[in-house]
């Protein structure tokens, strides 16, 4: 194997955070097998892809991805429906139907606020409609960015945490787009298989800073200028 030189392989394995691994199969002066393990980052298990030698040692190399010359099964298989539970994923991910469910219950028992939630799936419903990928349409792309992982549970059961999200209405708004957009930033452009969790926590560190832009105002006291007179008092 030479650094520069264009190499093809399937990716055998992905390892966290979108590190992809392919065997090159080289035969020597002697007619002798060699097998190289080379990491390519931004492939799927299963896909057949073109890479650069970008670094070349002994047992083990790095290419830069070329192109993507065959899908993975994993891409062409028809999906189970991810809205009754017939799909894999972590548990309380499986049903988005059922989370649904719950989450309009704790709606009409009024335990959760509606801000919240509807902010965050409608931020990521516009968001994936308008930036839609791949060969389906826009409509179905939303669909599957709404229905799949966990975003339902964590749209009505994690980002309205009393503790940690904010108490003002247009505070809740601010904060449920926040992190509708940070999942759709982060399932485009990162690695990361929990990208829900990862904006909810990231909004609740700027939880604080909303809540002092979103603060009412105190009836007879100005923004600023500390209290109104009023009367003789």
């Amino acid at each position: 194997m030479k650094k520069g030189n264009i190499y093809e392989g399937v990716v055998k394995k992905v390892e966290f955070p979108n590190k992809a691994y392919v065997d090159v199969i080289e035969k020597d002066e002697n007619g002798n097998e060699q097998k190289t393990l080379t990491l390519v980052k931004g492939a799927l298990p299963g896909q057949k892809i073109k890479f650069r030698a970008k670094k070349v040692r002994k047992d083990k190399s790095q290419g830069i991805l070329l192109e993507v010359t065959e899908k993975s099964p994993l891409e062409t298989a028809e999906p189970m429906c991810c809205r009754f539970g017939k799909c894999g994923g972590c548990i309380g991910e499986v049903s988005a139907l059922c989370l649904l469910i719950g989450g309009a219950y704790l709606l009409v028992r009024r335990v959760i606020a509606w801000q919240i939630p509807t902010a965050f799936l409608g931020t990521v419903a516009l968001l994936t409609l308008i930036f839609h990928k791949g060969d389906m349409s826009a409509v179905s792309f939303m669909a599957s960015s709404l229905f799949s992982g966990g975003l339902m549970l964590g749209a009505f059961f994690m980002a309205t945490d009393y503790v940690t999200s904010p108490v003002t209405p247009w505070g809740r708004v601010i904060y449920g787009v926040g992190c509708g957009a940070l999942v759709v930033f982060l399932r485009f452009f990162s690695g990361y298989p929990e990208g829900v969790s990862f904006a909810i926590l990231i909004m609740n560190a700027l939880v604080w800073y909303i809540e002092l832009l979103t603060k009412p105002r105190v009836y007879g006291k100005a923004r600023g200028k500390g209290e109104r007179k009023h009367g003789n008092g």
